[in-house]
């Protein structure tokens, strides 16, 4: 069977940030609340064979973008839990 049409399990957490000028501000809640957990989170994913993706969607119009940097601790727990990190970025015209 394919990956794709595998079963699959989703943890999703989601941050809502309005002018948010720099995405760190958003992982580093995400940081606090895992922070803890970072061997649990390892060990059950390598126990399950599970895949770990952290994915970043930022709405934003075109002129407004946030900065898209990573500090390093953020850098440092995605190694720790062998995560990767995706970005979604949706730009819109200052006209809409």
């Amino acid at each position: 069977m394919p990956d794709s049409l595998k079963p699959r399990c989703i943890w999703s957490l989601l941050y809502e940030k309005e002018n948010c000028k720099d995405i760190n501000i958003l992982l580093s809640e995400l940081l606090n609340q895992l922070s803890g957990k970072r061997t649990i989170i390892y060990d059950l994913t390598l126990q399950f064979s599970l895949d770990k993706t952290i994915e970043v969607t930022i709405h934003a119009y075109n002129n407004e973008m946030p900065y898209i940097g990573l500090q390093r601790a953020f850098i440092s727990f995605l190694k720790d839990i062998d995560a990767e990190i995706e970005f979604d970025i949706y730009g819109y015209d200052v006209d809409q």
